[in-house]
C-alpha cells in the first residue's frame, strides 16, 4: 500500500515543484486532485516552468480537461503566448483545444487590452480556429470584469453578432446574475453610437439569458424597450422564456402589454 502523498496547505510554497505536480496528479480523487494541483500551480513561474512541464509532457496522454486546463491557466498567469503556442503543439487534437482555450482565456482574464493587442497576430497565424480563439478571448473579457467590452464587440465585422453578445452574457451570468446581464445589455441598448443589429443581438440575448434566472425581473426590465424597431422579438422571448415556468403567469403578462 503506497498510501497518498501528503497534502498541501494553502501556504506551502514546494521545494521542489516537479515532485509536487507529480503527487498532486497522482491524487485518485478529482476533488483533491484538482485542489492540490491548483495549489501548486500557484506557485508556477518561468524558473520553476521547466521542471513542471516536463511532468505534464510525461503524464499528458492520461490528464483530463481539467488538468491541463488548470496547468494552461497558470502559465498564462506569465507567458500566455507561450502557454498558448505550446498547447497547440501537443500531438493529441483535443488536449490542443483545452490547452489553447485556456490560455487564451486567461490571458484576457488577466490583462484584456494586452490580449486584445496580441490577438490579430495569433489569429493570423492560427486562422482555422479563429472562431474558438476569439470566444474565449470575449469570454476571458468578460470574467475579468473590466470595462471596453461593448466596444470591441461592435468592431468585429460580422452579419451575426448575437453569437458574440451570448458568449459574453453567458459569462456575466455567472458572475454577477441577471442584475448584471441587464446593466451590460443595457450599455448597448441606450447608447445611440451603437447598430440597431447590435442592440438587437443585445436584447434578444440578453432577455433569453436572464429570464430563464428571474423572469419577473426581467419582464420589468425589458419593458421601456419594447416600442424599439430593435426589440420586435422581445414579447415573444419573454413569454418563451416565462412560460416554461409558469405559463399563466406568461399569458397574463402578455394579455396587459399594449396593443
Amino acid at each position: 500500500d503506497l498510501g497518498s502523498p501528503p497534502a498541501l496547505t494553502a501556504s506551502s510554497v514546494p521545494a521542489d515543484m516537479g515532485l509536487a505536480s507529480r503527487n498532486a496528479l497522482g491524487q485518485g480523487s478529482p476533488m483533491a486532485r484538482l485542489g492540490q494541483s491548483a495549489q501548486v500551480l500557484q506557485h508556477l513561474n518561468a524558473e520553476n516552468l521547466e521542471e513542471v512541464l516536463a511532468v505534464y509532457e510525461m503524464m499528458l496522454s492520461g490528464l483530463g480537461d481539467c488538468d491541463l486546463r488548470i496547468f494552461s491557466d497558470a502559465w498564462a498567469q506569465f507567458d500566455p503566448r507561450g502557454a498558448f503556442d505550446h498547447a497547440m503543439g501537443w500531438e493529441w487534437s483535443h488536449k490542443r483545444v483545452v490547452g489553447s482555450d485556456a490560455a487564451i482565456r486567461s490571458w484576457a482574464i488577466r490583462d484584456p487590452i494586452e490580449a486584445a493587442a496580441a490577438l490579430p497576430d495569433i489569429v493570423a497565424e492560427n486562422s482555422r480556429i479563429q472562431s474558438r480563439i476569439i470566444d474565449n478571448f470575449l469570454v476571458g473579457w468578460a470574467h475579468s470584469g473590466q470595462p471596453g467590452l461593448d466596444e470591441y464587440i461592435a468592431g468585429i465585422k460580422t452579419q451575426a453578432p448575437e453569437k458574440y453578445v451570448a458568449q459574453v452574457l453567458h459569462a456575466i451570468l455567472r458572475r454577477g446574475g441577471p442584475e448584471a446581464v441587464h446593466a451590460w445589455s443595457d450599455g448597448i441598448l441606450q447608447d445611440s453610437d451603437y447598430s440597431d443589429g447590435l442592440k438587437r443581438a443585445a436584447l434578444r440575448t440578453g432577455l433569453r439569458t436572464s429570464a430563464r434566472w428571474d423572469p419577473e425581473l426581467s419582464a420589468e426590465w425589458v419593458a421601456p424597450y419594447l416600442e424599439e424597431e430593435w426589440a420586435d422579438d422581445g414579447p415573444r422571448i419573454m413569454a418563451d422564456q416565462w412560460g416554461k415556468q409558469d405559463g399563466l403567469a406568461a399569458i397574463e403578462w402578455g394579455r396587459a402589454l399594449p396593443e
